[in-house]
């Protein structure tokens, strides 16, 4: 590479860099960086029912909420259950209940449209 080419593709990255997103607020965290608002036309986190739904977190809480994780609905009610849904994390699954945590597992998969699925089975 020239050093000509190398002196424009450097210029191309730094000005990318600095432009950002065209909406909300951008918020550097080490190599990359989140948005403070939802683009135009999109929505937030939603139920089943799609309804919106918000973190259950302390109110002291200021970080950014997780929305993709296998423990999310521990903060976010997607599915109706004051605690959680199911959450995956294999080979175990658990289950936050009223009264403390459930724990699962299942041995035996189903496999159905393309995909393996473990079902719930309380141990």
């Amino acid at each position: 590479m020239s050093p000509r080419s190398f002196s424009r593709l450097l210029l191309l990255a730094l000005a990318t860099l600095v432009a950002g997103p065209t909406f909300g607020a951008t918020v550097p965290v080490g190599l990359g960086s989140y948005s403070t608002t939802l683009p135009s036309g999109a929505v937030g986190p939603q139920n089943s029912s799609n309804q919106n739904v918000s973190p259950k977190i302390a109110a002291a809480f200021s970080q950014p909420a997780q929305t993709n994780d296998f423990w999310s609905s521990l903060i976010y009610p997607f599915y109706g259950s004051a605690h959680s849904n199911v959450l995956y994390a294999h080979p175990l699954m658990v289950k936050a209940i009223g009264t403390g945590l459930q724990i699962g597992h299942t041995s035996t998969p189903t496999y159905a449209a393309n995909d393996y699925l473990y079902p719930w089975s309380l141990q």
